[in-house]
Formats: C-alpha cells, sequence, structure tokens
C-alpha cells in the first residue's frame, strides 16, 4: 500500500539521516543532497573461534553490509556493497556505499575522500 511504502522511505530514511540512524556517521559530510538517500546496514555474524581440521584456530570477522538507494522518492540507483569479513556494516560498508551515491547525486566534485582502513564511528 502507499502507507507501507511511505513508512519504508521513511525508515530507510532515518538508517542514513536520523539521529540514531546506523549510517549516519557514514554519510555525516554527504552534502546537501543527503537527505534523499535511504539505506539500510547489516553485519553477517560469522562463526568465531573454532578449529579447523589441522587444529588450526580461526578468529573470523563479521561480512560488513550496506545497502541504500536514491533518490528516495524517485529511485534511479540502487547499491549493495558486502565486505567480507569487513566487521560492521555501518562503519566498513556504508562509508564505502556513500562515496558511490556521493559520486552519483553530486558529481566528482562532491565526493569526500576516504582511505583504506578508516571506519566511520
Amino acid at each position: 500500500s502507499d502507507r507501507t511504502v511511505a513508512l519504508l522511505r521513511r525508515d530507510l530514511q532515518q538508517v542514513v539521516n536520523g539521529g540514531n540512524g546506523t549510517a549516519r556517521t557514514a554519510f555525516a559530510n554527504f552534502g546537501e543532497n543527503v537527505a534523499q538517500v535511504g539505506g539500510k546496514t547489516g553485519t553477517g555474524e560469522v562463526i568465531k573461534g573454532f578449529i579447523d581440521d589441522d587444529g588450526t584456530i580461526i578468529e573470523d570477522v563479521d561480512n560488513a553490509l550496506f545497502v541504500g538507494v536514491a533518490p528516495i522518492n524517485n529511485p534511479q540507483y540502487v547499491i549493495a556493497v558486502v565486505i567480507e569479513r569487513g566487521g560492521s556494516g555501518g562503519r566498513v560498508a556504508a562509508p564505502t556505499a556513500a562515496r558511490v551515491l556521493q559520486y552519483l547525486l553530486n558529481g566528482i566534485e562532491g565526493v569526500t575522500d576516504v582511505f583504506a582502513g578508516e571506519e566511520a564511528d
């Protein structure tokens, strides 16, 4: 229904723009078009601290995920970022998606720098 679509759009925008949004830090310097972006973070849990067949202890890290859409009210772009063993979706995958969406919505001049190993808080 139209109501369901409106609620989903609002919730996706809150992930990116809301005070408690799990991707808010990744999109903090996005620019004036940030209100047009919605998304969902995710963390795919991986078994940790198991012993493989040769007795080696494996300490694995969770998979980081983010799916974004823009412009939220008339979607033209959808992005999915999956970083295997990246950790948290909001801290690792969302910053990557933010830079791609910055480029698509703001042009190359509107893309903020991101560096290898950098995480949003």
